[in-house]
């Protein structure tokens, strides 16, 4: 609104001076030059609603086509790390729109909440307080998680890996291929050799931290009402 009657006012302005000098084509140019600028810049600065909904759509198709294509398992220190903060939020917000949930297994649950447990005591918070910023606590109250049991009774070649890739292994029981979303470098190389000996097909993402400006875009349009998040019925 402050923009349109700032332009009302400039374009008042420019019809007075030109008028008053004697209609000229040339000056109504070069009259133009700075408002159109300024216009641009003014653009640049604040997006309209239209680029708002065109990365919102985006982003929520990255997560539907990739993320949330196979299984996905994703590694506890990312749910642990804070600054990923507004990416739960954002998944947590396209997974109730769109009915889905997450797989998660016991080993792992106990695994992030223990940790969370310890974090807790060492900074003497209330657990209330703290759980209410837990994204994997936020999301069981939502009821955005689909529990399982890890059962690795007839997988004695994965007894030494690590928690993760047994993790994975058990997800490829419920999907054909499986997605390992990890800041952690090697153990996604070693992720990718073990799932490969074994025919499984997995989808890394280890660049979560590229994300983080379109969730948080994506949050704010959603939580100010800029959009609505959308029910995607084909993908």
């Amino acid at each position: 609104m402050i923009f349109g009657i700032i332009t009302g006012l400039v374009l008042i302005t420019l019809l007075v001076v030109i008028f008053s000098i004697g209609f000229q084509p040339f000056l109504i140019l070069l009259l133009l030059i700075p408002f159109l600028y300024l216009a641009g810049m003014y653009r640049s600065r604040n997006p309209g609603k239209g680029k708002v909904r065109r990365d919102a759509r985006s982003l929520e198709k990255t997560f539907l086509k990739v993320l949330l294509r196979d299984a996905l398992v994703i590694d506890a220190p990312v749910w642990l790390n804070e600054k990923y903060a507004s990416f739960f939020n954002a998944l947590s917000i396209v997974l109730a729109t769109n009915n889905k949930k997450l797989l998660l297994f016991d080993k792992q649950r106990d695994e992030i909440l223990m940790s969370e447990q310890k974090t807790v005591e060492g900074d003497g918070q209330s657990t209330a307080v703290h759980d209410a910023k837990l994204p994997l606590k936020q999301f069981m109250d939502k009821n955005l998680i689909t529990g399982e049991q890890l059962d690795l009774s007839d997988e004695n070649e994965t007894a030494d890996e690590p928690l993760p890739i047994k993790l994975l292994v058990c997800a490829a029981k419920k999907s054909r291929n499986v997605t390992f979303l990890s800041d952690n470098r090697e153990l996604i190389a070693r992720a990718r050799t073990v799932l490969k000996s074994r025919k499984i097909g997995i989808t890394a993402i280890d660049y979560l931290e590229d994300l983080m400006p379109a969730c948080n875009d994506y949050c704010a349009a959603v939580r100010e009402g800029t959009i609505k998040p959308l029910v995607w019925k084909r993908i």
